[in-house]
């Protein structure tokens, strides 16, 4: 893999995480938490701790 694509794969995660950071620390403003949904049933699967 040369250095160019590493790059771009690095700061997409990067970029990544940092919009799901962000809208944790929004939403546990709001009171609201962070998780896992099962879409068919919208049961909270798992809920992140930490974020």
């Amino acid at each position: 893999m040369c250095r160019q694509v590493r790059w771009r794969y690095k700061s997409e995660v990067l970029r990544k995480a940092i919009t799901l950071y962000l809208a944790a620390r929004e939403g546990s403003r709001r009171g609201l938490k962070v998780g896992l949904v099962e879409p068919k049933t919208q049961k909270l699967e798992t809920e992140i701790v930490g974020l």
